[in-house]
């Protein structure tokens, strides 16, 4: 973008311009402008397809109040996995060290409203160590909690899900839609007070609420929380690698529900708007400042924490983010 910047001025005859970081950082944010990986299912998403599903939709919903509709979707979490920038000494070499890759898998199921129900968290283990050390009851988690080898969603994990939320919504005298994608984990089942309706296969990332925003503002309002934590430990751990080892599945499953606390009513209910269904109204350009500022903050979290271990003398050659 420099590059052609340059080009343009050269063409237009413009003397003593520019293209630095920081003119580029501020044409960016005066046209909106972000850096994304493309990837991902929206790649693949039929956008006619997604238009003629939303059409349909509100037949789909008939007879259930917005309270009532609710969407459910899970999404892999490397819950240990810190930055990968730094700030360093001129003098330093900066050095790659291995990412974390250990993952857990976190269901999450909402409605327009804001009503978020328990997250499920599933790990590969019964009964992890932190549990043992901190003498952790499973019964008393404020997640529900599943374990399988590959720490997946499974065939045999989501129908006891939907039990428990059928009896729920069962106390409570109500009858609900959950739409969900088409896995081969999200097995049809016949329940008294939870009607399912599948998504169309490959649109998911356009007509499912959770994919419009939902689920990466968790991961983000995640993070958040784990780079304050690193902050706060900068002081007890010789570098980023021993914090990483140091985070435990509580450690995740507190920030996680921080997470999914932090996200707010307006956020959930601009993103079932997105993906067809009826919402009510939100400013999008309040609700647009608010997601910019936060943005800034998370991306200035790495650059606070590798400053204050050079303050401390504890970031070494060694040291990676």
């Amino acid at each position: 973008m420099e590059e052609k910047a340059r080009e343009i001025a050269t063409r237009l005859h413009t003397e003593d311009f520019s293209a630095s970081n920081g003119w580029l950082d501020r044409f960016r944010k005066r046209n909106n402008i972000s850096l994304h990986v493309l990837s991902g299912e929206s790649a693949s998403a039929d956008l006619q397809a997604a238009e003629d599903w939303k059409r349909k939709l509100p037949s789909l919903l008939l007879g259930y109040a917005e309270e009532d509709i609710f969407n459910a979707d899970e999404s892999g979490l490397f819950y240990r996995q810190h930055p990968t920038r730094s700030l360093i000494e001129r003098r330093e070499t900066c050095k790659g060290g291995k990412k974390s890759k250990e993952r857990i898998t976190v269901l999450l199921c909402c409605n327009s409203r804001g009503e978020k129900l328990k997250p499920v968290v599933i790990v590969n283990a019964a009964r992890p160590r932190a549990f043992k050390t901190n003498n952790v009851k499973l019964d008393d988690l404020p997640v529900i909690w599943c374990h399988n080898k590959k720490a997946w969603m499974t065939s045999k994990i989501y129908p006891e899900w939907l039990n428990e939320v059928n009896l729920k919504m069962k106390r409570a005298n109500r009858k609900i839609l959950l739409l969900v994608d088409n896995a081969t984990s999200h097995v049809s089942s016949n329940l008294s007070n939870v009607s399912i309706q599948f998504l169309p296969p490959n649109l998911t990332s356009e007509v499912q609420p959770l994919d419009k925003g939902i689920i990466q503002s968790v991961k983000l309002l995640y993070r958040k929380q784990l780079m304050h934590s690193l902050i706060n430990a900068a002081d007890k751990c010789k570098d980023v690698t021993e914090f990483s080892r140091s985070v435990t599945v509580l450690d995740a499953i507190r920030w996680i529900l921080g997470a999914w606390a932090e996200v707010s009513h307006q956020t959930i209910a601009k993103c079932f708007r997105h993906a067809g269904f009826m919402a009510d109204s939100i400013e999008d350009e309040e609700e647009g400042m608010e997601e910019d500022s936060f943005h800034e903050e998370i991306n200035c979290l790495p650059e606070e924490i590798a400053t204050k271990f050079l303050m401390s003398k504890l970031f070494q050659r060694s040291t990676t983010f």
